[in-house]
């Protein structure tokens, strides 16, 4: 079964095309076609039949003439019904592929993703290919106002296809072949500016630049006689440029697209992500609320843009659950999808969502596999844009700090929705978005009497309705508080309702520090009275959680803050977890709301003493350490290990068995190190330090250099106060390695310069060779070759005076790549070939790796390209082994090269495209190097 609305409409089965009846059948299959796999109302088929003026009967014709057509379509296909009633209307079951329209969009959004990974042409011919499916006017021959106006938009969009379609063609230097049919298509669209705008490039383009002058002088002579309008900014913009000569006829001046690598593009139409939290038990009130944002979904229908509605008001007051209980009842409006992310927005322990990571998951959702995501936030935004581009999807943004980090993620098409909740009003969004707010504030008196009856059930509250109204009041009325306390009574059902009003107005001073923004809205004797119910032993386990650095905490840390066995403390999360007053998010990894943290925090300092708290958190950092620099040494065998004092008693060393496990382990406790470091102070300098120093590790494989840095600086903070010159050393070179990747040289040698002074005096001829080696590699980014090898073979020196094999190995690999980029490749060979025998008598993969890739870019060099491929080959394997992901990508560039220079273009572009994939993931200034070989530039190789 093929549907066609993208000209006449027809249906068409391997018999030939369906005799559909008269004009209203048409009409109504056309506007069921249009909403195809979603519920098209009755209301909506009426209005798309008769328009304003139906006859009374039209409600049942519509029935009758959906059950007539139900007849047709099931008879003709395989007796399946595809047209059948939904809710309170007909829905049509239309497979992907089968509908024009669909295979329209499927083409152009799969064209904007080869467009990112730079497959112009290709991208040129689907679109060609979308503009065929036009056989004439869309819905052509259906006289209804409704269908008009969308056939109207149609048309509309058939203009812009085209026009994208022109301007990659432009790109691809095609000037001339587009010239005469611009010209047809501005006679036949004489005041789309756009199109005169591209015939007036592609004159240009072709050297004929007088003419494309002129065409401008016509367009406004034209536009003022009959207009009385002057062209728009874009027109006069660009023929301003054309008479100054400042337009490159080879590209059209828009935002680079992001690269993705060169692999086949997913089919898309028929992912529909259903991401939404489970919908609520019960939703009390909120009538008023619930009656605008129904209100929302006749803006989605109606506007030209997504609809977007923000819900905002004080923490507690139930937002999230508004917004989820809204959203699953209105899902049916959307049947492309749902999507939900918890933006963290206001999340103390730790960073609100970034943009880039959340569309990162909204990309997953539509099936877009992770070589396809842009690494930018604009190549995400632009990918997921043009995936919704056309589909109703509801999008749930909840617990969102600012406008900045709601605005990339929503959707920019007609027919989404955007829900948005946050504490803020989001005034920026209501400017720039016409985002709807709906206020959400505590309950009324009457509601929160309702939810507390509902949670309890009527035989309970009823007998005593002053005591609910006193619980309603003890509660600020707030949800949350009254959702924890009817939890609570109803597993005690046999607490008198007056004894709860007690204790909570008993408490009612104590938690002055946990305000919510209402003053009014109140927590603390919910929490006070939950926290009460706990045994000893995990009412300490939650105080001693209010210390904890990061978002979340894993049982054996748990543990080992503590100081109890992990059995025992299992059992105690598992009783808090039961409480609601620690919620396990992922398998024995737990966490709480920021309320309750800093309400366990403030019993801790409460109940506990400083003493007891300070011995906690030494447990925990050692913990952290131990653990976090047996994990680096794993990662790095190489590495000189730093000297740690011993764990303190009853502290648990997490026993990583392989070099697998230990790269998990930092990937699950990431955030929180980081934390750790940066709140390690008040005597605790010798923990960040070494936290700092085993997080180097990590970030170095995974490119990580802004957090190195960061941590690196806190960590030398604390060496300074300590006064402590070998850690100052170590954190300055460390450092400057991490500048060193950001591309931010002078940063990097002013730091190498203050560790080569503090290893000099401290006499350490290995320290000062490592930092030689850095120094060699900061000139090497200047392009300063020569003092480059003059530092690595400085470097060699001071680690031979050290009798360091590994530093000598590193030392000549990078003598021999110096050589290699001032042209003395046999020397390369000599000196790369000295460092292969250390490495391999050392058994180091790693330092391999390394070498090999030298020697593969010296026998590139010496036109040896299959030795060359060989060694890269090998060294791509060794860094992926080691999770090494620079290295990766340089080797990757290298291997490009030499396919290129042997006679392999395509190749060499799928090595180009997965390096700047990789390049641009780690944010490293050598992707733009890159990027130029993909365009054809001779950039020198890059390190």
């Amino acid at each position: 079964m093929q549907y066609g609305l993208l000209g006449p409409l027809e249906v068409r089965t391997d018999q030939g095309e369906l005799a559909l009846g008269g004009e209203r059948n048409r009409r109504l299959l056309a506007a069921l076609l249009l909403n195809a796999n979603r519920m098209v109302s009755i209301q909506q088929l009426i209005e798309a039949t008769w328009g304003e003026h139906p006859p009374a009967t039209a409600r049942a014709q519509v029935q009758n003439r959906a059950s007539s057509l139900r007849r047709l379509l099931r008879a003709a296909g395989d007796g399946t019904d595809l047209l059948v009633p939904k809710g309170t209307g007909y829905l049509i079951n239309v497979a992907d592929g089968q509908l024009d329209l669909q295979r329209v969009d499927n083409a152009v959004a799969r064209a904007e993703v080869l467009v990112g990974a730079g497959r112009i042409d290709e991208a040129s011919r689907l679109l060609t290919h979308a503009i065929s499916l036009w056989r004439g006017p869309a819905l052509d021959g259906l006289d209804s106002p409704h269908l008009q106006t969308t056939a109207e938009h149609l048309e509309e969009r058939r203009l812009a296809i085209l026009e994208r379609r022109i301007e990659l063609d432009l790109e691809l230097g095609r000037h001339v072949k587009v010239v005469s049919e611009l010209n047809r298509l501005v006679v036949a669209q004489p005041y789309r500016e756009r199109l005169r705008a591209l015939l007036m490039l592609a004159l240009y383009g072709s050297g004929r630049h007088a003419e494309a002058l002129d065409v401008f002088r016509r367009t406004r002579r034209q536009l003022i006689d009959q207009l009385g309008v002057e062209p728009g900014p874009e027109l006069q913009q660009l023929h301003e440029r054309l008479l100054s000569g400042g337009v490159d006829a080879d590209k059209l001046l828009r935002p680079p697209s992001a690269r993705v690598p060169d692999v086949p593009v997913p089919a898309i139409a028929e992912v529909r992500p259903a991401q939404l939290p489970g919908a609520p038990g019960l939703l009390v009130g909120r009538t008023d609320q619930i009656r605008q944002l129904d209100g929302l979904l006749q803006g989605s229908r109606a506007g030209a843009s997504a609809c977007v509605g923000v819900i905002w008001g004080a923490a507690g007051v139930g937002k999230t659950a508004l917004a989820v209980h809204w959203a699953h009842k209105t899902r049916s409006h959307f049947p492309d999808g749902q999507l939900y992310v918890d933006l963290r927005g206001f999340d103390p322990a730790g960073r609100p969502v970034a943009a880039t990571e959340a569309l990162h998951g909204f990309l997953e959702a539509l099936h877009i596999p992770a070589q396809h995501i842009p690494v930018d936030l604009d190549g995400r935004t632009a990918l997921y844009r043009s995936i919704v581009a056309d589909r109703r999807i509801m999008v749930v943004l909840d617990n969102a700090r600012d406008a900045e980090q709601v605005r990339p993620l929503l959707p920019g098409a007609a027919g989404c929705l955007a829900m948005v909740t946050s504490r803020s009003r989001l005034d920026g969004l209501l400017a720039t978005h016409a985002a709807r707010p709906v206020m959400l504030d505590v309950f009324t008196a009457g509601e929160a009497v309702d939810f507390l009856t509902e949670r309890l059930g009527a035989e309970r509250t009823h007998p005593d309705m002053d005591a609910v109204e006193a619980v309603a009041d003890a509660c600020a009325r707030l949800p949350l508080a009254l959702a924890i306390v009817a939890g609570r009574a109803a597993v005690h059902p046999d607490f008198p309702l007056a004894e709860v009003c007690r204790e909570l107005w008993d408490g009612r001073d104590r938690l002055d520090a946990l305000a919510v923004e209402d003053p009014a809205s109140d927590p603390r004797a919910v929490f006070s009275w939950s926290y009460g119910a706990l045994g000893a032993p995990a009412a300490r386990l939650f105080r001693l959680l209010g210390t904890v650095p990061g978002p979340d905490i894993s049982a054996m840390a748990a543990a080992n803050l503590a100081g109890l066995p992990l059995r025992t403390t299992r059992v105690l999360l598992a009783e808090l977890t039961r409480a609601s007053l620690l919620i396990e998010h992922v398998p024995a990894r737990y966490t709480f709301h920021d309320l309750l943290r800093a309400y366990a925090g403030e019993l801790g300092r409460t109940v506990d003493t400083e003493s007891d708290r300070r011995d906690a958190r030494h447990r925990l950092l050692d913990h952290y350490v131990h653990t976090a620099c047996t994990a680096a040494l794993m990662l790095d065998p190489q590495r000189e290990p730093t000297v740690l004092e011993p764990p303190r008693e009853g502290v648990d060393v997490h026993q990583l068995p392989d070099r697998a496990q230990a790269f998990e382990w930092f990937a699950a406790e990431y955030q929180v190190l980081l934390s750790a470091v940066h709140r390690a102070g008040d005597g605790f300098e010798a923990h960040a330090w070494q936290l700092s120093w085993a997080l180097a590790t990590f970030c170095t494989k995974r490119g990580l250099w802004e957090d190195q840095a960061a941590t690196q600086r806190t960590a030398l903070a604390g060496a300074l106060r300590t006064g402590d010159i070998v850690r100052q050393a170590v954190s300055h070179r460390l450092c400057a390695r991490a500048y060193t990747m950001m591309g931010r040289q002078d940063e990097a040698c002013d730091h190498y310069q203050q560790a080569l002074a503090m290893y000099d005096s401290l006499g350490d001829t290995g320290g000062a060779a490592v930092v030689r080696l850095g120094l060699a590699r900061v000139y090497e980014c200047r392009q300063k070759h020569d003092a480059a090898l003059e530092q690595a073979l400085l470097g060699l020196e001071l680690f031979r005076q050290a009798d360091d094999a590994y530093g000598q190995a590193l030392a000549l690999n990078a003598i021999g790549w110096n050589c290699g980029l001032l042209g003395r490749h046999e020397d390369a060979l000599f000196y790369c070939g000295q460092a292969l025998v250390l490495v391999r008598g050392l058994g180091d993969l790693y330092g391999e790796a390394g070498v090999r890739d030298s020697l593969g870019f010296a026998y590139h060099n010496l036109g040896r390209h299959p030795e060359a491929m060989e060694c890269y080959q090998r060294a791509l394997r060794l860094y992926r082994e080691s999770g090494d992901r620079y290295g990766e990508a340089d080797v990757l560039v290298h291997l490009g090269d030499s396919h290129q220079a042997s006679g392999s273009p395509h190749h060499a572009s799928d090595a180009w495209l997965a390096a700047v994939a990789i390049l641009d993931d780690l944010r490293h200034p050598d992707a733009d190097q890159v990027r130029g070989r993909l365009t054809g530039a001779n950039n020198l190789p890059v390190r």
